[in-house]
């Protein structure tokens, strides 16, 4: 187990600073929707270990925010730890002191957004919409419908567009043809859903990215535009042979770390005083979970379960491939209120 603190801090992007090796001890932090938890690891023969945890509740309001339930957190480790890691002012000492004061760095995780709910849509299911689904096959994104065009009678099953829109998720990818290819499928799919997403108000329209031919561009601009946030990404498959998954991929990290977070003034103080960026727990779990699979040759791959206070999460990595995670409402603290819900006693029997 302690072997992988040490992964994690190295795949977490904790960077020692110039004066530093690479053994130095580091700061982690993790913020959750009940509790804000900190560990610090220090190096013992070459391997970073876990030294002492500790933890206070996660805060939201207050002068300055998540930030003071972090430093109550760290306040508390000090006190386990007989060491000073915070300033007068409140500030992480960094480097550390030969007295061994201070931290080397610091890493930040949170869990305080729910995975992305996303939707495709594309015109062919080998093709385009098969490119779709690995470009957003990460941690923090759901799929939670995938609609193609039907090979038969190239039309659109009405059951699956009224899905899009009785239920609409946070973020409806739409993709379809090969650059310079025909463009009348797509555009048609865009018409019908706009129509549908104006009746609807506005907090419930998702954001739409079209990453399919470029050539329908303008006609999709025109038929979404006032109607839903319409972003235009660069095509996942611009000829068969080719397949470019990047842009998609990098616009819904993106669309969840400013949509699904929600909290960018109070992530942005804490960056500033970790000194380092807020990453979404999950990629970090995504991580540790593949070194294993990797280290003990798991071909099947790892399944990670993160039980929270809000509501649990299921990870599950291959050695190789994207990961694939399901999260559901159902917690220890206030997840239990969706737990009464059930009216089923039998749901929290072992």
């Amino acid at each position: 187990m302690m072997r992988l603190y040490a992964l994690r801090i190295t795949d977490c992007g904790f960077t020692p600073m110039a004066d530093e090796t690479a053994g130095t001890t580091c700061l982690l932090i993790n913020i959750g929707h009940v509790l804000t938890r900190v560990a610090y690891c220090s190096p013992v023969e070459g391997v970073a270990r876990l030294v002492a945890l500790a933890e206070a509740s996660t805060t939201a309001s207050g002068p300055d925010g998540l930030l003071e339930g972090v430093r109550r957190a760290v306040t508390n480790l000090e006190a386990l730890l007989g060491r000073r890691l915070l300033d007068e002012e409140g500030r992480l000492r960094r480097p550390c002191d030969a007295d061994g004061h201070g931290v080397g760095g610091a890493v930040v995780t949170t869990s305080l957004a729910w995975p992305l709910r996303v939707a495709l849509a594309g015109v062919a299911r080998d093709y385009s919409l098969a490119s779709a689904f690995r470009a957003v096959s990460v941690p923090h994104v759901t799929l939670v419908r995938m609609v193609a065009l039907d090979a038969s009678t190239r039309r659109w099953e009405t059951d699956d567009l009224q899905a899009l829109v009785e239920s609409p998720p946070a973020v409806l990818v739409l993709v379809g043809g090969v650059d310079g290819g025909p463009v009348a499928p797509i555009c048609d799919l865009a018409q019908a859903l706009g129509a549908a997403y104006s009746a609807l108000p506005e907090n419930t329209r998702p954001t739409v990215v079209y990453a399919g031919n470029v050539q329908a561009h303008r006609p999709l601009s025109a038929a979404l535009s006032g109607v839903v946030d319409l972003h235009l990404v660069s095509n996942v498959r611009p000829s068969l042979g080719v397949e470019y998954l990047g842009d998609l991929r990098a616009e819904v990290m993106r669309l969840f770390y400013r949509r699904a977070l929600g909290w960018p003034e109070a992530l942005q103080a804490v960056e500033q005083w970790a000194g380092t960026s807020v990453r979404y727990d999950l990629d970090a779990m995504a991580r540790t979970l593949r070194f294993t699979a990797r280290r003990h040759s798991l071909k099947r791959g790892v399944l990670g379960v993160d039980v929270g206070g809000s509501g649990c999460r299921l990870l599950w990595v291959q050695p190789a491939g994207a990961p694939l995670s399901w999260a559901t409402p159902y917690g220890t603290g206030a997840g239990l209120g969706a737990l009464r819900e059930l009216n089923d006693p039998t749901a929290v029997l072992r």
